[in-house]
């Protein structure tokens, strides 16, 4: 289908929609319970070098965007880029932070964890890029080594789709590549046409290398499920360095606090999660398809 991806009830004729758009405005619009599934929560949290907490902060997520600029290998590890999301970066010379309780500007570290696990985990490989030499966008086709499974310090994830894009950053071509749970077996969803893929993912080795890869979606292992699910976080705004806006927060752990997720419909099976992911590309291959017939 085209890049051309058209939402006539949200969008004008002829704007330009991604494939990581797509997804999110589907998710939106269906049931916040069917939606809960995909949606996760990362805490970030700055600390001086005396360990005063300067900036505690929590985002929900529905994709977790991966930068193909953080290294210049020849090819991009994309558990290595998972991995860096949750390491910890020193601020120090000119990204020195002012401390409230030290009441100077003092070094600090900046630190990132996964407060609540989404049962579907969805990587965006950031494929399209602004140039600031150029001053124009541009597109990455640097190949990378996709793993088929994903470890965090609480879950384990199994990849069992792909959404790739063919093609420049004014045009190009989406399709997808889903695990089927009947036989195992990888199809390749191309408008229209299902096909078995030839050459079967992770069929001689545990990592999967390509070049058209954009979004990665992964489920929870059903070896790790919801027993290690942490509560989401109690928002608090009194230990915060900066004044209180809608992203500064402060988290404090509360065991009575609801799951972000209770309901039934977020303990589907896998067939189900399938059909859900399925349907949001079978949605946008129906919407291109109309937008392409009426232009």
């Amino acid at each position: 289908m085209n890049t051309r991806v058209i939402f006539m009830f949200a969008f004008s004729v002829g704007e330009q929609r991604d494939a990581a758009e797509c997804l999110e405005m589907i998710l939106c619009k269906i049931s916040p319970q069917a939606s809960e599934v995909f949606q996760g929560a990362l805490r970030d949290t700055t600390k001086c070098s005396r360990g005063h907490k300067i900036i505690e902060e929590t985002n929900e997520f529905l994709t977790l965007p991966l930068s193909l600029n953080d290294t210049h290998d020849s090819s991009y590890s994309v558990e290595s880029g998972f991995k860096r999301i949750f390491q910890s970066k020193p601020l120090n010379g000119r990204n020195k932070v002012h401390c409230n309780d030290c009441e100077e500007t003092t070094e600090a570290t900046s630190g990132c964890e996964m407060m609540v696990f989404p049962q579907i985990l969805t990587l965006l490989l950031k494929k399209f890029d602004f140039d600031n030499n150029t001053r124009k966008h541009s597109k990455t086709n640097r190949r990378v080594d996709v793993p088929r499974e994903l470890q965090t310090k609480d879950k384990k994830y199994e990849l069992y789709a792909v959404v790739n894009h063919i093609g420049s950053l004014r045009g190009g071509h989406y399709t997808a590549t889903i695990l089927s749970n009947e036989d195992n077996t990888w199809y390749e969803f191309d408008d229209t046409h299902v096909s078995k893929v030839k050459e079967q993912l992770f069929a001689e080795t545990g990592t999967y290398n390509s070049s058209t890869a954009y979004l990665l979606v992964y489920r929870a292992s059903a070896k790790h499920d919801d027993t290690n699910q942490i509560p989401p976080p109690t928002l608090n705004t009194r230990h915060s360095s900066r004044p209180p806006d809608s992203t500064t927060v402060e988290i404090e752990k509360d065991e009575s606090s609801p799951k972000l997720c209770k309901s039934p419909t977020c303990k589907m099976t896998p067939l189900w999660i399938s059909l859900i992911v399925i349907a949001c590309v079978l949605v946008a291959i129906l919407i291109v398809v109309l937008s392409i017939t009426y232009s």
